[in-house]
């Protein structure tokens, strides 16, 4: 999966959890557009579930907006593609 696809598939879970209407920007915090440790848990659940990426709570906090989660995504799925 190409970093396109997966930042596009990481914004609609965010929209999905943040129950949100709006475009939501690749650079903004989850925490800034609505996102709280409750919805921060629910999302790391989905990425795991759909991404198996070993994504903890607390990586949130330093992986906070869009394009960075795709990153983090990117770089510990990498291996298991292969």
């Amino acid at each position: 999966m190409n970093q396109e696809q997966l930042t596009k598939e990481i914004k609609e879970i965010w929209m999905e959890i943040l129950e949100s209407e709006e475009e939501l920007g690749t650079e903004e915090s989850f925490f800034e557009v609505g996102g709280n440790s409750m919805l921060a848990t629910m999302m790391v659940e989905n990425i795991n579930d759909r991404y198996g990426c070993g994504l903890e709570l607390n990586d949130i906090y330093e992986y906070n907006t869009i394009a960075q989660l795709a990153e983090f995504v990117a770089s510990h799925t990498q291996g298991a593609a292969e």
